[in-house]
């Protein structure tokens, strides 16, 4: 039935795929995420006991753990009109 709705209703069709991808540009950038990662973690720790000098200690030593600290902010949109650009 929504398929049917959507093959005989293009442009409406259009303008909520646009609308979404908007949305998600403005709404669900990665430092979002990293920022809710950050709270989860800030509320597991206030539950768990975690030595945090040895977990520093630790992940300075390990090659698999990434400094994110000073990350210069994605230009998602940028990104997004140019992959736009080469598909249209």
């Amino acid at each position: 039935d929504k398929i049917e709705w959507a093959k005989l209703h293009d442009t409406e069709v259009r303008e909520i795929s646009e609308n979404a991808q908007k949305f998600a540009l403005n709404n669900l950038l990665l430092e979002d995420n990293y920022y809710y990662l950050y709270l989860v973690l800030q509320r597991l720790a206030s539950i768990e006991e975690i030595d945090f000098v040895r977990l520093k200690k630790e992940t300075k030593k390990s090659s698999e753990w990434k400094c994110i600290q000073y990350r210069k902010r994605l230009s998602l949109k940028r990104s997004y009109e140019k992959i736009l650009k080469k598909i249209f």
